[in-house]
């Protein structure tokens, strides 16, 4: 799990506004927004105050590899926590394509979106 999810994992088990978690930091509520989002990343002073906030380890907080544990960040039961809604959360902020694609695809009827999916299935083939 990257930093970007661990970090909206810990403040959403606190079940902490990221307004809130700026305001203990001492950082802008956008810079939460964008830690959060994948689009900036801390500094190391930062990430030691927020592994010391949130008492877990700057290891565990910043090595992908090492995932937090639903026994002890009960992130499991948290309905709130969906990491595929991040994940693509963080695709539409990333992606202008993506961003057109969904902005378009807002007001698009369910046979619209049908009909293009086939056309972008049917390119992937070719």
């Amino acid at each position: 799990m990257s930093f970007n999810l661990k970090l909206r994992a810990l403040r959403k088990r606190k079940g902490m506004p990221q307004r809130e978690l700026a305001k203990e930091l001492g950082v802008a509520l956008s810079t939460i927004a964008m830690w959060e989002t994948a689009n900036r990343e801390p500094d190391l002073a930062t990430i030691r105050k927020i592994a010391d906030y949130f008492n877990v380890s700057i290891e565990e907080l910043v090595n992908d590899d090492i995932e937090l544990g639903y026994e002890n960040y009960n992130l499991k039961n948290n309905a709130r926590f969906d990491e595929e809604i991040i994940s693509l959360r963080n695709m539409l902020h990333s992606r202008p394509e993506m961003q057109m694609l969904f902005s378009v695809s807002k007001s698009a009827s369910k046979e619209d979106i049908e009909k293009a999916i086939r056309i972008i299935e049917a390119l992937k083939q070719s």
